[in-house]
């Protein structure tokens, strides 16, 4: 997915990315959960009955480095701090761009 965005950008252009991240309490609280149920999980995981769908919280710097291992460099960033964990938004710029400036 990464990688389209990073081809799908403009010459100059800037994709924005928003990653939300979860305390860590709830993240092995689900992991837990789902491992008693002897589901196979991941840690990052929340499939939970009062959560909707399915959700990936791989943590910031997981995503990170799936940026720049799809040649995405983090030109600015804004966080926000919420009751459950906190939500950051990247602006990114494909590294040949970030290079050129």
């Amino acid at each position: 997915m990464l990688a389209n965005l990073r081809r799908a950008a403009r010459p100059g252009g800037l994709v924005y990315l928003t990653v939300q991240d979860l305390h860590e309490h709830y993240i092995q609280r689900a992991f837990e959960s789902l491992c008693a149920r002897g589901l196979p999980a991941v840690r990052g995981e929340l499939v939970e009955t009062d959560t909707p769908g399915y959700h990936y919280f791989p943590g910031r710097d997981q995503a990170v480095d799936w940026f720049g291992q799809q040649g995405l460099a983090i030109v600015d960033e804004g966080f926000r701090r919420e009751t459950a964990g906190a939500i950051t938004t990247s602006c990114c710029a494909p590294a040949r761009l970030r290079q050129n400036s």
